[in-house]
């Protein structure tokens, strides 16, 4: 009825499988549908310092007299194509989340966020769109995160899941890359010393094969901390969310190869400071992966004579494509009694399992929909967080109202 790791940040491995395709028959031009698109960001803010190797924010004065933006920045060709959404996750155990702090994430991400779009622009010629960051205060907790199951779900399963349920899509219907920053709460430090995993990693959610909607996943307080290799982290995640895998999986040195989906510690940036070589470039693999991202990098093409000049081969580089996630990663949220939104149509429980990552603007829609909708039904309750709508259901129908035993 309802409508339809604080870690070092040492980059996560990523797992991959083999696969049969080759690669003269991969077709992941899929045309699907358009998704609504967020709220855009202007692009024209930030300016590299050359001789510092540090990105200067400028302000709007200064960026208006400046050329026209880069027609490459935002640029959409077609309907299906991928944005790239950064989201401050806020578990509902974070207590003493402020406005200011918030909004402090946020303008941070988005910095960050552009000079990884403008590294892109200069590696591939052309580049992801970008999204304005939004905060999801979930009605989950850190706990319902963290907790594993029979069915194979780890936090990236559950906290992919909570936001396709946000959004109200599915891994199939998402035309997002969700860049999610963990907010943790204060008092659940992660690592080795707390016996707690941090959170990290990136990969696709249908796998190389069928890219599109991805996910990255990293920690508020990493973003946070101008000590930490978050940059070059971030450049190095999307990677893996477009559908790189490391290098070592293409035969090349894990450790001192030049590419950002290497593990070379000079790449490692430090606040707004790149590192050695901009954190890295992309080889022959990685380019002609991206190439098959249309839906992320609709202009990309892959050119053997400029990006594989030696001639490397590229036979089996099909055995280092992402695997999809699991197939539940849209239902893997159970209802909690009390918790999230909660639909009822004669006593009988009609809400799905979407419904528990719901805001209460979100609850309270549904609900009049439901209401207005489903005249025939005796008796609708629609609650959120334990709080029944009343003035929702009484404001609308005459019916009686079903109360909680």
């Amino acid at each position: 009825m309802i409508k339809s790791f604080f870690m070092p940040l040492a980059i996560i491995a990523i797992l991959v499988s083999g696969c049969t395709v080759k690669i003269d028959e991969v077709n992941t031009d899929t045309n699907r549908d358009d998704q609504r698109p967020s709220k855009q960001i202007d692009t024209s803010v930030y300016e590299a310092n050359n001789e510092s190797n540090v990105y200067q924010p400028v302000s709007s004065e200064e960026s208006t007299a400046k050329d026209e933006p880069n027609p490459n920045l935002n640029d959409k060709v077609r309907d299906d194509q991928i944005y790239i959404q950064p989201i401050i996750l806020v578990p509902a155990d974070r207590e003493n989340f402020s406005d200011s702090e918030q909004e402090s994430m946020e303008e941070r991400l988005n910095l960050f966020m552009k000079i990884a779009q403008e590294r892109y622009l200069e590696l591939l010629g052309s580049t992801f769109i970008l999204n304005a960051p939004e905060t999801f205060k979930s009605t989950l907790t850190s706990e319902t995160f963290n907790n594993l199951d029979g069915e194979g779900q780890d936090y990236a399963h559950r906290v992919a899941a909570a936001l396709l349920g946000w959004r109200e899509t599915t891994r199939d219907e998402s035309n997002e890359v969700y860049v999610v920053i963990y907010a943790r709460p204060l008092n659940k430090p992660c690592g080795v010393a707390y016996n707690l995993r941090c959170y990290g990693g990136a990969r696709p959610l249908n796998g190389t094969i069928k890219p599109g909607p991805g996910i990255v996943l990293l920690e508020s307080r990493s973003l946070m901390d101008d000590n930490q290799p978050f940059l070059s982290t971030l450049v190095h995640e999307l990677g893996h969310a477009f559908g790189l895998t490391h290098v070592n999986c293409h035969g090349r040195d894990l450790y001192t190869d030049s590419s950002l989906m290497s593990y070379n510690k000079s790449h490692h940036s430090k606040g707004f400071e790149w590192g050695e070589n901009k954190s890295g470039d992309l080889g022959a693999e990685e380019y002609y992966i991206l190439s098959l991202n249309k839906r992320v990098f609709p202009k990309f093409e892959y050119d053997r004579s400029i990006h594989n000049p030696t001639g490397r081969e590229l036979v089996n580089i099909t055995a280092c494509y992402i695997p999809p996630m699991l197939k539940n990663i849209d239902y893997t949220i159970p209802l909690t009694p009390g918790k999230g939104y909660e639909l009822f149509h004669n006593s009988k429980m009609v809400a799905g399992k979407d419904a528990a990552n719901y805001t209460r603007e979100q609850a309270q829609s549904n609900c009049k929909w439901n209401v207005e909708t489903y005249n025939r039904v005796k008796a609708i309750r629609c609650s959120y967080n334990g709080e029944m709508f009343r003035e929702v259901i009484l404001s609308l129908t005459d019916k009686s109202l079903e109360v909680s035993p």
